[in-house]
């Protein structure tokens, strides 16, 4: 059973037995434009496992839910992080990493 983490001051928003500690980032359709992202910070990723990026509808309809491992998300952050530690990785190198899962048919019953 995955649980919700209390807050995020251990750097990620929950835990589950299948992909350990998972960090979530979500982001409205458009407040991104053009480039949608996934932001991380170097806290999400020393003590996340897995990641998922969620964008959202403007009126809460979930558009879209992609989880990478933390092995897919490492070649990503690195070559895009900057100076203070963030990445914005792009919504498309993120959907088109090796290992990237669709959540989105697990999610939309639960949110029924």
């Amino acid at each position: 059973m995955t649980a919700l983490v209390t807050g995020n001051a251990q750097g990620h928003n929950a835990v589950s037995p299948a992909f350990g500690r998972i960090e979530v980032k979500s982001r409205i359709l458009g407040t991104d434009v053009p480039f949608p992202r996934v932001t991380l910070k170097a806290s999400n990723i020393e003590k996340s496992d897995f990641f998922i990026g969620v964008r959202w509808i403007r009126d809460m309809r979930l558009h879209e839910a992609v989880g990478l491992p933390k092995s897919a998300v490492m070649p990503l952050y690195t070559a895009k992080r900057q100076s203070t530690g963030s990445a914005h990785l792009s919504w498309a190198d993120w959907t088109a990493a090796p290992g990237a899962r669709s959540f989105l048919n697990d999610m939309r019953p639960l949110l029924e």
